[in-house]
């Protein structure tokens, strides 16, 4: 049974020393920052912590897109777990669902989370159903923020012309919005933060997701 109760936080990962100039460290990016000693430059030797950063959302968010222009603009790699799927099982996300059904559907998507083994510095747009995969919610929340795209129903449905071809993980019968309502808990459930995107273009999302990384990684450090 889908259960969508609370669960612990995973915590920030790994290292490595960077030589910055104390006016331009990456803030955004970084979980913690420790002084090291001085490099040859002069400048003081950082430890840095960067943790991944997770987008969920419903589909037709826009997961992708903005995961791809912030990946770009914090010089971060980037990973979609929907090609991962694609990749792994040599089809496209709709015939999949039509072949195997919803149930199958999710054991590939939690398969795919499972297997990202960037544990730092990288961008992850899941599947709008990812939320259904515990264990592999769990897993990369383990090394990294959760970031909620929220956008009306009103205007996902806008966006969603076609839900079949779209690749949506739901029963048959399913509209927008009994997607929706079903889904929305659980993208509360595992949300460190939520971006509520109505009316702000993708560069308004991708800043404000880059202030609140990191606000997020301070407020955990104290």
């Amino acid at each position: 049974m889908r259960d969508a109760g609370r669960r612990e936080e995973g915590n920030p990962i790994s290292c490595e020393e960077m030589s910055f100039p104390p006016s331009l460290l990456p803030r955004p990016l970084l979980s913690s920052t420790l002084l090291k000693g001085d490099s040859p430059d002069g400048n003081p030797k950082v430890c840095v912590l960067m943790k991944n950063i997770i987008l969920i959302g419903m589909p037709g968010c826009g997961k992708s897109t903005v995961g791809v222009i912030l990946a770009k603009t914090l010089g971060m790699r980037f990973v979609d777990t929907d090609l991962i799927i694609q990749n792994n099982n040599h089809d496209v996300l709709w015939h999949l669902i039509d072949r195997y059904g919803v149930k199958r559907f999710e054991e590939f998507e939690e398969k795919a989370l499972l297997s990202v083994s960037d544990t730092e510095n990288t961008v992850i747009a899941t599947g709008g159903s990812a939320i259904f995969c515990e264990r592999g919610m769990n897993f990369l929340k383990q090394h990294g923020v959760c970031i909620y795209l929220d956008v009306p129903c009103d205007e996902l449905k806008k966006r969603l012309n076609n839900i079949r071809t779209r690749g949506i993980a739901a029963a048959k019968g399913m509209t927008v919005e009994d997607i929706f309502a079903e889904r929305s808990p659980y993208y509360e459930k595992y949300a460190d933060i939520t971006i509520e995107c109505t009316g702000l273009h993708i560069e308004d999302i991708t800043g404000i997701i880059a202030e609140k990384v990191g606000g997020f990684n301070e407020k955990n450090e104290q």
